[in-house]
């Protein structure tokens, strides 16, 4: 099978697969700078399922935490303030640790996407290795519904220590199902149906093969 979309794409893919590869390390290496050597200009943000009771803003204290909607709330670290982030490294830390757990499972799904498309136009497409690497990448994205969940209970109580510290009125909220049925979940549900698409696909070209 031939096709003159199929070497332009391979080429986009393993562009970048490998340019995720080396911002994970770039970014490694910058989060590592920026707790030892801080700018000013630079933060550290994530979103918590928590309901201020109005904005607040504490750039004097170290960090900063704006209402983003009825349970959304961004909270910032402000780098230049030593003292905060040395006393809630560990909050910090397992913030960037998440950071990068994200881009190790996006990296992983685009290292399927590009094996998967290394073996397009060739008789290995329809492989038991193109099966496992599709329900790999389907079960990927349903890990991708619950990343945010499992990040709020890994700080939760660091989060909530911090604004209880400094006095922040606020309601916690959480992840219903309804937060879990996110376009993930769906893209994970069809790569596994076109698993099954694959291996039905394997299953003809080995009949076909013991035919001849």
């Amino acid at each position: 099978m031939y096709s003159p979309y199929i070497k332009p794409l391979k080429v986009v893919v393993a562009f970048i697969y490998y340019a995720c590869l080396c911002l994970i390390v770039s970014g490694l290496f910058v989060m590592v700078y920026l707790y030892f050597w801080p700018i000013e200009q630079y933060k550290l943000f994530t979103t918590v399922p928590v309901r201020l009771g109005e904005e607040v803003v504490y750039g004097d204290k170290g960090f900063v935490v704006t209402a983003k909607s009825s349970f959304q709330t961004s909270l910032s670290f402000i780098y230049f303030n030593r003292p905060f982030i040395e006393e809630n490294a560990g909050l910090y830390w397992k913030i960037t640790g998440w950071y990068f757990l994200g881009a190790m499972l996006i990296t992983l799904m685009l290292h399927q996407v590009k094996q998967i498309m290394d073996s397009v136009g060739t008789v290995n497409v329809f492989s038991s290795a193109n099966v496992f690497r599709i329900r790999l990448l389907g079960g990927l994205f349903l890990f991708d519904t619950v990343i945010d969940p499992l990040r709020w209970l890994w700080i939760k109580d660091d989060v909530i220590a911090l604004l209880k510290k400094h006095y922040v009125a606020f309601e916690q909220g959480g992840y219903g199902l309804w937060g879990l049925l996110s376009a993930s979940f769906f893209i994970g549900l069809l790569l596994f149906g076109l698993a099954e698409v694959f291996r039905s696909g394997l299953y003809l070209k080995e009949e076909q093969e013991l035919t001849i």
